[in-house]
């Protein structure tokens, strides 16, 4: 049950502001990049090889725009109130005194030394020691 809480505390907040417009992506040569070029909107090009090329674009269509997105359920402020509470709380762990911090994510942080006792666990709140670095 533990490692279900974790999981959905630790990934579905995002999807509060998500968006399913995530692009299409695809590898063509120069005859089809021209066409996607003269037929498509925001476009990326990253060239692969001489004639071949990775291109990442979206489909713009208002009334597709309009039709799709009205019931579509987000809330960025509710994922950017988790994002800036899990920062507060990371914080805590950046300002601890003689324990430098070299990186932090949402629920993880790299420290010089190892957490006080009182700090890890397995309860939820808690920090898990996942690996040591020498």
């Amino acid at each position: 049950m533990y490692l279900i809480a974790k999981l959905l505390l630790n990934s579905l907040y995002g999807k509060f502001g998500m968006t399913d417009d995530l692009g299409n992506h695809v590898i063509v040569d120069t005859n089809k990049l021209d066409k996607i070029i003269e037929t498509k909107d925001k476009i990326t090009t990253l060239e692969l090889d001489e004639d071949l090329y990775l291109v990442s674009y979206h489909d713009i269509d208002e009334n597709k725009l309009m039709n799709d997105y009205t019931n579509f359920v987000i809330s960025v402020g509710v994922a950017s109130a988790i994002t800036a509470y899990s920062r507060i709380q990371m914080s805590h762990f950046k300002n601890l005194p003689n324990n430098k911090m070299y990186y932090t994510d949402t629920d993880s942080a790299v420290m010089e030394k190892p957490l006080d006792d009182s700090l890890v666990g397995k309860h939820l709140g808690q920090m898990v020691l996942e690996k040591e670095y020498k």
